[in-house]
């Protein structure tokens, strides 16, 4: 009895190994002389087991039998180790797909009407993440690339970009070609993450290189201003200096008239005064001028709602005032215009400073600019207040009494 289950065990697995010998001889080639020994070999393999397993067994001998086994697995083994050998060096169906399947690059291949014929695992994982669903129209997938309707979108065209949201982007391709004479399109997703991120990386500095030129720019404006301004301090104090010796020139005549020519006396009062009369302040030298001419620079625009204040004293808080807050605009918001309301009360300026562009985030730290000027304002007795939330906005207030308390404490600094 023991003899009998043992012998039905080794047909069993003789004749399982055959068959399972016998599908991948018949997956490589179904002409070969392997495939004709493998189904010979399973044939006589099945045969044996039925009879063995039968009501009525043949009468043959134990040994005859594991001699048979031992034969049949003996060739099992043998084609096993050719067909091993042989798919490593034959390019099988199977094996072009699986490496169809490996390739980083994403790969479709569809007909005209869009149905994919051939796609492989990468370009059904961009799909997958762009589209949240398999790929089903290849066609009408393209379209939406060409528009960039997509929210990963970069740009559309004929070389569509996208950046999906697990940090990969992807350019897009397709081909047009003839395969037994139908139409074929060929749909390919190359990874450009590493020229993606350096040019965006560029971008972003070649747009602080612009911002630095332009910053840059209206700071030699100003400079170019300030030297006027002590171009022009110098002449004021040589004609101080000349009105100076015209005064001792006439006290000497007074004194004694032939100690002095009189005729040269009287052209020399005649220049100064003719200086004096016509002395008018420039383009240049008149209130804001240099701010409003910065802020045009720097690329924002001024909008102001009413009349800026023209007192002396309150002058240079306002221009302080215009400064930063056309700095800030430019450099934390992104933003193109600078809004500034005017309300003149009968004690006070009331300023209200306000932007467009990016709001802030957090709350403002009064750093730099911002804190220079409250202590400008604090000066001349006035108030500042920065709001955050829900946008930028600078209320900036100054008295129109008690402005000689901000002069005297400038001077004392």
């Amino acid at each position: 009895m023991a003899d009998n289950g043992y012998i039905l065990l080794f047909s069993m697995l003789a004749a399982l190994g055959s068959v399972f010998v016998l599908v991948q001889a018949l997956n490589l080639s179904a002409n070969s002389l392997k495939t004709i020994v493998s189904a010979m070999n399973c044939t006589f393999a099945m045969a044996l087991f039925f009879l063995i397993s039968s009501d009525s067994p043949p009468d043959i001998k134990p040994s005859a039998l594991y001699t048979m086994f031992t034969v049949i697995n003996l060739v099992v083994v043998l084609q096993m180790f050719g067909i091993i050998r042989e798919k490593r060096r034959t390019i099988s169906p199977m094996s072009v797909k699986e490496g169809f399947d490996r390739m980083d690059m994403g790969i479709c291949f569809c007909f005209e009407n869009g149905l994919p014929k051939l796609i492989n695992h990468r370009m059904n994982q961009i799909v997958m993440s762009l589209t949240g669903e398999s790929l089903s129209d290849a066609g009408c997938f393209w379209e939406k690339l060409e528009s960039g309707s997509f929210g990963a979108s970069i740009r559309g065209g004929d070389e569509p970009i996208v950046y999906l949201p697990e940090g990969k982007a992807y350019s897009f391709r397709r081909y047009c070609t003839d395969f037994n004479g139908e139409i074929v399109y060929e749909l390919t997703a190359s990874d450009i993450t590493e020229e993606f991120l350096i040019s965006h990386e560029l971008e972003v500095k070649n747009e602080q290189v612009r911002k630095i030129n332009t910053r840059l720019k209206a700071l030699n404006t100003t400079i170019k201003y300030m030297i006027m301004e002590k171009e022009t301090l110098l002449l004021k104090i040589k004609l101080h200096d000349n009105l100076g010796q015209a005064l001792l020139m006439w006290r000497r005549f007074a004194a004694d008239h032939d100690s002095v020519n009189k005729q040269e006396l009287i052209t020399l009062w005649k220049n100064k005064l003719t200086l004096l009369k016509n002395q008018r302040r420039e383009e240049w030298q008149r209130s804001y001028h240099v701010s409003c001419e910065r802020a045009r620079l720097l690329g924002v625009e001024l909008v102001i709602d009413d009349e800026l204040p023209q007192e002396d004293m309150i002058v240079p808080v306002v221009d302080t005032a215009l400064a930063v807050h056309t700095t800030n605009v430019m450099r934390h918001a992104d933003g193109t215009h600078a809004y500034i309301k005017v309300t003149k009360n009968n004690d006070s300026y009331v300023l209200n400073f306000t932007n467009d562009g990016k709001p802030p985030s957090a709350p403002i730290k009064e750093t730099g600019g911002l804190s220079n000027l409250r202590r400008q304002i604090t000066q001349a007795g006035g108030t500042m207040q920065v709001e955050y939330s829900p946008v930028f906005e600078l209320t900036v207030s100054i008295p129109l009494r008690d402005t000689e308390k901000y002069f005297r404490l400038s001077e004392e600094e």
